[in-house]
């Protein structure tokens, strides 16, 4: 089974980062913007991404996975792309919530369609840690079963990240193009034969509020100011 795995093909994963949203409890800043050690909230969640699926190298009988784009799904913002093959592309309607941000990261992978999707919430800046985790077992269709395998999910805490997940490609359009009554990533996800993937929580703690980024500031080296606050 090894042997049959070492001599099949890499592959290759995109990413699609869900950034429409409107920031409502932060009291009208915009948390994407909002700078953890020198880089935005959203270019930490980007860079964590790369940092992630660039630990997934083949051998032992692990095919290699490869991070071929990222698609920021929001208004476009000023983003180093450092080797990241980056685009924007825009929800209809604008800030429409998670479905149609998934619809449109699709709609942008079309030229150029990856074997695996990731879905990350932009505010979650640690969630590449886990993308080895949920793309791991993809790698093990002979061990695991995983060509029945549709879409792997983080949980913490007991809870299911759903804008924290891997999809296989043909899965997840068969999902959106199939079904009409898709109101939140829980149930895009509930259309799948998915696997469940423990990680802590510091991996998928995200930014709502201001305390939650002054947290997050604090977890990536915030600024003296910010700590001297906590103290």
């Amino acid at each position: 089974m090894t042997e049959q795995r070492d001599n099949e093909a890499s592959m290759n994963l995109a990413a699609v980062v869900l950034a429409g949203g409107e920031s409502s409890r932060m009291d009208g800043q915009d948390k994407l913007e909002a700078v953890l050690a020198h880089r935005t909230l959203l270019q930490t969640t980007i860079d964590s991404i790369s940092s992630g699926v660039g630990a997934l190298a083949g051998g032992a009988g692990r095919a290699s996975i490869a991070l071929t784009k990222v698609v920021v799904v929001g208004p476009n913002r000023k983003l180093s792309r450092d080797g990241i093959h980056l685009e924007f592309a825009r929800e209809q309607p604008p800030g429409g919530g998670p479905v149609p941000g998934i619809r449109a990261g699709l709609d942008a992978l079309r030229q150029d369609p990856p074997d695996l999707v990731a879905i990350v919430a932009g505010d979650m800046p640690a969630a590449g840690e886990a993308l080895a985790g949920l793309a791991e077992n993809f790698r093990f269709p002979n061990v695991y079963g995983s060509t029945a395998l549709e879409a792997t999910v983080a949980r913490s805490d007991g809870a299911l990240q759903p804008l924290l997940t891997v999809y296989r490609l043909d899965a997840l359009r068969r999902v959106l193009d199939g079904a009409t009554a898709l109101h939140s990533a829980r149930s895009v996800l509930s259309q799948t034969r998915y696997q469940i993937i423990d990680v802590p929580t510091s991996v998928t703690y995200d930014v709502d509020t201001p305390a939650d980024l002054e947290a997050a500031k604090l977890a990536h080296g915030g600024s003296r100011r910010s700590r001297r606050a906590r103290h």
